[in-house]
This record gives C-alpha cells, structure tokens and sequence, in this order.
C-alpha cells in the first residue's frame, strides 16, 4: 500500500545509529532520531511510500547537520500491528526510493541488506543501521487535554474538601447546645 499527504495522530520517535564499515570514513558512526506521525501507518500495515514522511529528523553526519527539511524519507513499513520493520531515508530521496550519488555528499539509511550508503566526495562507502523506538510521544492536543482535566480535577477535590470542611463545621455549631 502506498500512502501520501498530510495525516494527524500522535508522534512516534525511534533513535537510530550508523556505523561506517567500508569507505574513507570506515570507522566513524553517527547517531540521531526521527519521528512521524501515527497517523501515516496503513491500517493492517504496509509501506507508505511518500517524501516527507517524517515529522522531525536530528542527525550529524561527516560534520553536516540534517533535519527533516533536508532529508527525509523514501519509505517507512509497518507490520500489521503497526510496529516499524523497514524504512528508507536520506538526503536523495523520492517516494518509494533513496539515492546516493558519487561524488556527492549524499547519503541513505535503510536496515537491513542496504544499510547504511554514503559517499564523502569520492567512492561509495557503506555501514549498518540499527534503531529502535524511543516513545510514542502524545500530539500537543492530547497533552493540553490531560493537563486541563488534571487541573480540574485538582479544583475539584479541593472544592470537595473545602465544602466537607464547611458542612462540618456547621453540622459543629448545631451539635453545640446554647447558652440559654
């Protein structure tokens, strides 16, 4: 399945790590995190397959700085629980795929067979990629709306002992027998 266009849900944050294992820059790892939007997962999962999937992006590569305004995605798949499996993001990517461009400084994150490509102005280097979920983080709406109900709540357990304190003290001054 193949999705695009703006969606609204909670936020889903996973770290991921690269690890440079052949290239001029073999040796060097990097890591960083990204998050999309719940509400990109195909119902029953699959592969939504569209550029700027991703809500947030922070990740340093080679002394460049990357967010999600200049790299983003290719792909992100979803298992039928809606769980990440596979992904595909970079500096060079379309719906449904990621390049890497010698010389260039591109580069690409993919689990699995692809791994991690880059080139540093000369031959294509490659690496691994590992990542894992950090939280799903609640929309700004959802937290304002537990925050509110939180306060009320407060208000409300103390209006509750403020009027038992206030009937006791009434129910008080009738048990009194008067000074007549």
């Amino acid at each position: 399945m193949v999705m695009s266009g703006a969606a609204s849900g909670s936020s889903i944050m996973y770290d991921f790590r690269v690890d440079a294992t052949s290239g001029v820059l073999s040796g060097d790892t990097a890591s960083g995190n990204f998050t999309f939007d719940s509400g990109t997962i195909p119902s029953g999962g699959g592969t939504a397959g569209a550029t700027n999937l991703l809500t947030a992006l922070s990740f340093r590569w080679d002394g460049i700085t990357y967010n999600a305004s200049t790299a983003n995605t290719g792909w992100l798949t979803f298992n039928s629980k809606g769980h990440l499996t596979f992904f595909s993001f970079g500096d060079d990517c379309i719906a449904l795929a990621c390049t890497v461009n010698s010389p260039s400084t591109d580069w690409l994150a993919s689990p699995g067979a692809v791994g991690f490509v880059y080139s540093d102005s000369g031959p294509l280097g490659f690496g691994k990629v590992s990542y894992s979920l950090v939280t799903s983080v609640p929309e700004p709406s959802t937290t304002s709306l537990f925050a509110l109900a939180l306060v009320l709540g407060v208000l409300s357990l103390r209006f509750s002992r403020a009027r038992r304190r206030a009937s006791a003290r009434a129910f008080a001054r009738l048990a009194l027998p008067s000074g007549n």
